[in-house]
């Protein structure tokens, strides 16, 4: 669910690896004032590296990759 959030906000389309989807985890982001849409992805982002071990990586200006980071 959140990746659904993160490629509507950031307008990217997603290359998601398998693993990424298999995992349940809740995540959690908050902030005390309002943001925009590119720092709304930026703190997604840092919450799901930090919270469920994934990671992003820009493949070309409209694709972007998600996968588990390599422990």
């Amino acid at each position: 669910m959140v990746l659904g959030v993160y490629a509507q906000l950031s307008g990217k389309v997603l290359v998601v690896e398998p693993g990424v989807t298999n995992q349940t985890k809740f995540i959690t982001v908050r902030t005390l004032t309002p943001v925009s849409r590119q720092e709304a992805t930026k703190l997604m982002a840092s919450a799901l590296q930090k919270q469920a071990n994934v990671v992003f990586e820009a493949l070309d200006e409209k694709r972007v990759s998600v996968k588990l980071a390599k422990k």
